[in-house]
């Protein structure tokens, strides 16, 4: 038998190679698990969060809002903020995607058009509902869009205050002639008065989930900062005099709970009234007298009978007016448009500060952010901000001009989708055709940022309707 010398036995020889490799490879491999484990983790404080929602303690007394990522909701870099909601998502339909995609849409464009202000996407899921993977994957990509997440945690079911955040439902869940489509759409509009507990911030503007900006919005918390307009703002449209997708609160510390003691003693007031139950002469606790009157696009009056006011919108109207008491409301009627600004006066009453149906006198008179195109016949290089139900009136006075509320019917998810391959990609907005081209535009090129992987071809084959519709709030008028 030979002797080996020390160097040459194929054991050690092989151990020492083995050694390099792991010298190597180990540190790509433990790269890859942190990778991975930080992934993962991501996902598993969302999923908790989410779990955290249907194990609500007997001892809560109001809906909580649990932030999807702590470290961003912590980062506020802002005094103010947009702020959407998306309520009773059930993430096994599909009906929800539209609202989300619109979230998508108004976040790239307010981000595109360099907006300083932070921005928030409430969400809540139906009860007894969890969340899939791929609706909690969709929605960290939310947040590749600098959008903070916060999750809506109900409250103990048959707490004093469960009944007066869903004051619609517990009260219209005994009438007959009421639905349970109805009753739930009533219930998801009363969630968006969840943003009165965003005290760390100055200013917050609401905005729906159907509506998107056209262009930076900025320039109206700088307006309320300046004291050129309230530290509150609503707008008059259609048949209300608050419209309840487009408004600005300042929120402070008590307002959501004052708010939800108006909530009660209204439902107290009027338990022995027929369905419903709704007064038409208090609405939310205040006559309408003297020369006080609300107006709205169509009509006018004294009364709470406009369109929604036994729900958000007629909430909105009597929070904004007679309870800040510090408001500007801007009202739309064609060549009639007119500002308001309302505020308390030396003997400490409510009292109209400022009007004028002149918009050339108005702060917003110069301020579009659409450009100097806008009015002067000069709409047709316009055409991305034109809506079927708006007409080119609206684009002469800001800030209706600078969004599109897709009301109603007149969704983009509800239409066939204006992008395929005979679609190239617009990169000027002349070359749009309408406002509904631009939506899918803007969406065509967050899908491909984020890797949405949006079936345009199919679109409106793969979205279902809402379960309580699009709602049927009839007016009150006799």
């Amino acid at each position: 038998m030979s002797r080996r010398t020390k160097g040459s036995d194929p054991t050690s020889s092989s151990r020492r190679r083995s050694h390099r490799t792991l010298r190597y490879v180990m540190p790509l491999v433990i790269t890859m698990l942190v990778s991975t484990h930080v992934i993962f983790t991501s996902m598993r404080s969302m999923t908790n969060a989410m779990r955290s929602l249907m194990a609500s303690s007997p001892l809560s007394s109001s809906f909580s809002l649990v932030p999807a990522s702590p470290q961003l909701s912590g980062m506020q870099q802002s005094d103010f903020a947009y702020v959407f909601l998306l309520g009773m998502v059930d993430p096994q339909s599909s009906w929800y995607q539209g609202y989300l995609w619109n979230i998508f849409v108004a976040s790239r464009i307010l981000r595109d058009n360099n907006s300083s202000a932070d921005r928030i996407a409430i969400l809540q899921l139906q009860p007894n509902v969890l969340p899939t993977e791929e609706f909690l994957e969709t929605i960290k990509k939310l947040e590749k869009l600098n959008v903070r997440i916060w999750w809506l945690q109900q409250p103990a079911e048959g707490s004093k205050l469960s009944n007066a955040t869903h004051h619609n439902e517990s009260k219209i869940s005994t009438d007959e002639d009421n639905d349970d489509n109805q009753r739930i759409f009533d219930s998801a509009n009363m969630l968006k008065f969840h943003i009165l507990k965003l005290t760390d911030y100055k200013r917050v503007l609401y905005l729906d989930s159907d509506l998107i900006p056209l262009c930076n919005l900025d320039y109206i918390f700088e307006l309320s900062m300046a004291g050129q307009i309230a530290p509150n703002l609503g707008i008059a449209d259609g048949n209300e005099p608050a419209n309840g997708g487009f408004f600005m609160v300042q929120p402070k510390e008590g307002d959501y709970d004052h708010l939800q003691q108006i909530i009660l003693q209204q439902k107290e007031s009027t338990k022995h009234l027929p369905p419903p139950r709704f007064d038409t002469q208090r609405g939310w606790g205040h006559v309408i007298s003297g020369d006080d009157q609300w107006f709205s696009m169509r009509g006018q009056g004294r009364k709470w009978d406009f369109y929604a006011a036994q729900n958000d919108q007629g909430l909105l109207y009597h929070w904004l007016k007679y309870v800040t008491k510090d408001v500007t409301l801007l009202v739309f009627r064609g060549s009639q448009t007119f500002i308001e600004r309302w505020g308390m006066s030396e003997q400490a009453n409510l009292t109209m500060i400022f009007k004028s149906n002149k918009w050339s006198r108005s702060p917003f008179s110069n301020l579009t952010c659409l450009g100097p195109d806008v009015g002067a016949g000069r709409w047709n290089k316009l055409k991305f901000a034109n809506h079927p139900a708006y007409g080119g009136a609206k684009l002469q006075y800001p800030p209706f001009s600078d969004f599109i509320h897709f009301y109603g019917p007149f969704k983009p998810w509800n239409t066939v989708a204006v992008v395929n391959e005979s679609y190239p990609e617009v990169m000027n907005k002349a070359q749009l055709s309408d406002s509904l081209h631009y939506w899918f535009n803007i969406l065509q090129k967050v899908s491909k940022e984020l890797e949405l992987a949006i079936d345009f071809d199919r679109w409106t084959n793969n979205i279902d309707q809402p379960p309580f519709g699009l709602g049927r709030v009839a007016s009150l008028s006799p």
